[in-house]
């Protein structure tokens, strides 16, 4: 028989602590396969978007409708030496551009007054996209802002940036748009614009939207985010 004054003596048995062990693994799997879909994303943005600059396109020039149930072509005016932003769709084969044939979708200056459409299937909706690259008609600086006014109308562009380039160097790189009209751009002039410097002429200056990735950097409430 134990000696009660043993029991008492004797320290009293602590509880087990579970492992935390598949706890760590658990969140080591978890953290790991959010890293790997993080960097698949952006892996895959890399490869699949493109990340050049992108022309100021003015409206679009087909009009909805259908390819012509005999085969035939759908013909449409375009302006000889302008450049073209052209969007095939399902139902679109190729493109004829005078004796040039375009079979994927593409940047290119046209070489004749007209451009025509081929389907896959006669009789099928118009699926193509074809947009003319804006031209600068005229700029002018007013008060703090310079006013970029375009000859045909470029969809409104809302909270984002232009890129210029010009022969005026404190004029070129990424600005961001203060306000739009159809047919019109503004910007701040630049901190460093040499006060009584004469703006460039219209066909002097190249304008160009920069990358999705830029965009979303210059962004004010994406990088409030970050």
């Amino acid at each position: 028989m134990a000696n009660p004054s043993e029991k008492l003596n004797s320290e009293p048995e602590l509880p087990r602590i579970a492992s935390d062990r598949p706890f760590l693994i658990g969140m080591s799997l978890l953290g790991g396969s959010y890293l790997f879909i993080i960097a698949a994303m952006l892996l895959a943005d890399l490869v699949f978007l493109d990340y050049g600059d992108q022309p100021i396109l003015g409206p679009e020039l087909l009009s909805q409708g259908r390819y012509p149930a005999d085969g035939s072509g759908v013909t449409v005016e375009v302006a000889e030496g302008r450049n073209y932003d052209l969007k095939l769709g399902k139902n679109d084969k190729e493109v004829f551009i005078g004796p040039k044939k375009l079979t994927k979708s593409q940047e290119f200056q046209a070489q004749a007054n007209e451009v025509t459409l081929h389907s896959l299937q006669p009789d099928t909706p118009i699926t193509a996209s074809l947009r003319a690259e804006v031209k600068l008609t005229d700029v002018r600086m007013v008060k703090d802002r310079i006013i970029l006014t375009t000859d045909m109308s470029h969809g409104r562009i809302w909270g984002e940036f232009v890129r210029i380039g010009s022969p005026l160097e404190s004029l070129n790189g990424i600005h961001e748009i203060l306000d739009t009209h159809q047919k019109q751009l503004s910007i701040s002039v630049p901190n460093d614009y040499p006060a009584g410097t004469t703006l460039p002429k219209p066909e002097e200056i190249q304008l160009s939207r920069p990358n999705p990735l830029i965009q979303a950097i210059r962004n004010s409430d994406i990088q409030f985010s970050i």
